[in-house]
């Protein structure tokens, strides 16, 4: 099937052609073939083409994604947001390189950012023997340290979604613990 008749609402365009040939008033049999002429142009085709794809084999058609035209949607809400949308983007993409060098410089090299921190050595051999925090200082306080530790590490691995990714160590190569960003 190729992508224009994935996008053309096969069953709706059903309806509008039984109530353009049996709608009990003109009005109504006209409405009928201009919707059904905006639903072919919004597929992108003429409406005899759709109308073609009618003697095809009868299948459901594919809802279209949540999202598909969002940015269009917005941009004709608000003109301008695509420009805006892409330069913070960019701004954002911006300051994780620049925290990629900045994490270069205090560490030597990627490989020493995501060496196997004393803390996670201790987890990982012998975890029984690691004190938790007393207060909840001392546990925000751990806490923290954790977050920092990820985020370092997460700058090297930009996501679309804002999703991060984290090497535990070299011998498992890349471990993805996928944590959404919350920003």
């Amino acid at each position: 099937m190729d992508s224009q008749a994935s996008r053309l609402d096969i069953g709706k365009l059903r309806k509008l052609q039984a109530l353009a040939r049996g709608g009990k008033t003109e009005g109504e049999r006209q409405a009928a073939r201009r919707r059904a002429e905006k639903l072919a142009a919004k597929a992108g085709m003429p409406l005899q083409q759709a109308l073609s794809k009618l003697d095809g084999p009868h299948t459901q058609a594919r809802p279209a994604s949540f999202f598909e035209g969002w940015d269009d949607w917005m941009e004709d809400r608000d003109p301008g947001w695509k420009a805006r949308k892409a330069a913070r983007k960019a701004d954002q993409e911006e300051k994780r390189l620049s925290r990629c060098r900045n994490l270069l410089d205090a560490f030597g090299s990627e490989d020493a950012v995501f060496a196997e921190a004393p803390e996670e050595t201790k987890l990982r051999v012998t975890p029984d023997q690691v004190p938790l925090p007393q207060t909840v200082q001392e546990a925000w306080a751990e806490y923290q340290r954790w977050e920092e530790q990820i985020e370092m590490r997460c700058a090297f691995f930009p996501h679309p979604l804002g999703v991060r990714h984290l090497r535990i160590s070299e011998e498992r190569s890349l471990c993805c613990v996928v944590v959404m960003a919350l920003h």
